[in-house]
């Protein structure tokens, strides 16, 4: 998970290495678009400028297309809470709920199928362990396997906020839902 900017978080998928490149890239330009507007880059430009590079790095010889997928969360005046996906084409698209990486598409069937419109932030994270439960090479999720993040709006402040859990509030969550590993005496 990385921190893009206020508003932006991403999950990767792929080579480390690559997504580190294209991180700190995306933090650039979002710092860029800030100081040239004075306002937060809009989460579907940023994921654009990125897709642009990873598609430019498939036309040339000489060049490695960077082996990287990313799920993009974010959150911008103009259309709210938004998730995009873009995949080492470059290739972006927009998504109510997403995955990427291996096991995709059972992950992708499930929340096809478990999906409501109406979710509350709970229910997402449920819905969210079950589907890394069940695609998951991992007997058990533990929080030392899984890295979890939200992206929120304060009603009171509308301040737009980012968390990125810890492994004692994953170790809660997977409790709270029963998916965890359970408690074992040694």
């Amino acid at each position: 998970m990385y921190i893009l900017d206020d508003h932006i978080v991403c999950a990767v998928a792929g080579i480390d290495s690559d997504a580190s490149i294209l991180v700190n890239r995306a933090r650039v330009f979002a710092q860029s678009y800030l100081k040239t507007y004075s306002e937060e880059i809009p989460c579907e430009i940023l994921v654009k400028r990125l897709c642009d590079i990873k598609q430019g790095y498939t036309q040339y010889g000489g060049l490695r297309p960077f082996g990287v997928s990313f799920v993009f969360a974010g959150y911008d005046d103009l259309h709210g809470f938004q998730l995009y996906t873009s995949n080492p084409s470059g290739n972006y698209s927009g998504w109510k709920a997403t995955s990427v990486g291996a096991n995709g598409a059972s992950a992708q069937t499930l929340l096809k199928q478990e999906y409501k419109e109406d979710f509350s932030l709970d229910q997402a994270c449920e819905l969210a362990m079950k589907v890394l439960s069940k695609t998951m090479d991992s007997a058990t999720l533990t929080s030392e396997k899984l890295e979890f993040s939200t992206v929120g709006k304060d009603s009171a402040s509308g301040k737009v906020y980012q968390k990125i859990w810890k492994p004692a509030d994953i170790d809660a969550l997977l409790k709270a839902t029963g998916l965890g590993k359970a408690e074992e005496d040694d």
